[in-house]
């Protein structure tokens, strides 16, 4: 069509209804862009490590292995044991050593979780992908939780926040989702509710190289982003 010929197109009740349906899909495709964007947006912690040069990371994942083989020596020799880390370390870990060599620790559809500690609130982020047969969407899970223990062998997860991206995430759906992870191993997981928040309490069973099953009694973080871990270990009982 001529240029003049599209302007009469244009005036007529079809080019009318043409143009408004133009309208509509350009606004949907907008909007859906806009949503894509705004439910993948990761948290600062999340961005700000992401800045992190290659050879920092590295070194971080070395000081990482360091402590958690210092930890194991103590195994050895008194069947007591800590680990103390940072945010910093544990995220050089898992976007080195745990990303290569330790992918099945995750669930497929997560890719590269990270963690900020500020005193009693941990922060955990991680994009979480899912393959359709048309499409991938990805989005990024954001949980902010408290962890302790209240009596040795025992931990409590609460949760008080999720989003994925910048939208509100329902906890007791996340709640749920995370007692039937934790529960394949055959941990006893219960799930409660403290002031307002769901949590999970449970009783790890965690063994190491098949002889030592681990216990932990304590677990202390401070503003600095700093994590000791304490605990103890007994001979796992052949059978």
């Amino acid at each position: 069509m001529a240029k003049r010929e599209w302007s009469e197109f244009f005036r007529t009740r079809l080019g009318k209804v043409f143009v408004r349906v133009g309208i509509v899909i350009v606004v949907l495709v907008l909007l859906l862009v806009c949503a894509y964007f705004a439910a993948s947006k990761k948290p600062g912690f999340y961005r700000r490590f992401e800045a992190t040069e290659r050879a920092e990371r590295k070194k971080l994942n070395d000081e990482f292995v360091s402590r958690a083989l210092a930890a194991y020596s103590q195994i050895q020799e008194s069947g007591d044991w800590s680990l103390a880390v940072s945010d910093r370390q544990l995220n050089g870990w898992l976007s080195v050593d745990a990303s290569s060599n330790l992918v099945h620790i995750f669930p497929p559809e997560i890719k590269s979780p990270r963690i900020a500690i500020h005193g009693d609130r941990i922060e955990v982020a991680a994009p979480v992908t899912y393959n359709t047969w048309s499409a991938t969407l990805s989005a990024t899970l954001h949980v902010v939780a408290t962890i302790r223990v209240p009596e040795p062998g025992v931990v409590a997860i609460r949760l008080r926040s999720a989003k994925i991206g910048i939208y509100p995430f329902d906890r007791e759906k996340l709640a749920t989702i995370l007692k039937d992870a934790l529960g394949k191993p055959g941990w006893d997981i219960e799930q409660s509710d403290e002031g307002g928040d769901p949590m999970l309490t449970f009783r790890p069973q965690i063994v190491i190289e098949k002889k030592y099953e681990l216990t932990v009694k304590s677990f202390e973080t401070d503003d600095e982003g700093q994590c000791l871990i304490t605990g103890s270990v007994s001979k796992v009982k052949r059978r």
